[in-house]
């Protein structure tokens, strides 16, 4: 497998990666001027309230987000001191602990999705031609599937077998 990018993968992936860093940057700018709110914590209200209980586990937020359980840990602290969430054991097993979104961040998710909606509109969707949408939708679709998917084991995974390691040096 060649170690560099072609030409035609460089023409996709360049532009992909400045575009969505400030594409995301900007969302997350016009949600902290709104609301203080990121648009990681803006994701977590969202998750939360399409729930039937509008909770779910940390871990489970983490996996959703491919974040470190951590950075959840963190932000729901922060959205607890703020009344916006809480955090609870499961009820069918003490040791897990899960986030459930609270009325008064149920209400502040509605208005934050207008702004969300609306950015998203004026960066992103406005620019894009409903046939664009379609192709767009259907890659980003797959890869979503691909990332909800259970990992393997990483370590062995990401092994280079005796022939790749010999080619390689």
């Amino acid at each position: 497998m060649n170690a560099f990018f072609t030409q035609e993968e460089m023409r996709a992936w360049v532009p992909f990666v400045i575009s969505v860093l400030h594409l995301l940057s900007v969302l997350d700018t016009e949600l902290k001027d709104s609301f203080d709110l990121s648009h990681l914590d803006y994701g977590i209200l969202m998750l939360l309230s399409q729930t039937p209980e509008r909770r779910l586990r940390m871990s489970d937020l983490a996996n959703a987000f491919g974040v470190d359980p951590s950075n959840i840990t963190y932000r729901v602290r922060r959205m607890e001191l703020r009344g916006l969430v809480e955090r609870c054991t499961d009820s069918t097993d003490g040791r897990v602990v899960e986030a459930r979104i609270t009325d008064n961040g149920l209400a502040l998710a509605y208005k934050a999705q207008v702004v969300h909606v609306q950015g998203a509109r004026r960066h992103f969707l406005n620019h894009v031609e409903p046939h664009e949408l379609e192709v767009i939708a259907d890659v980003f679709s797959r890869l979503h599937s691909l990332q909800q998917a259970p990992r393997p084991n990483s370590d062995e995974e990401n092994m280079l077998s005796p022939s790749e390691s010999h080619e390689a040096s």
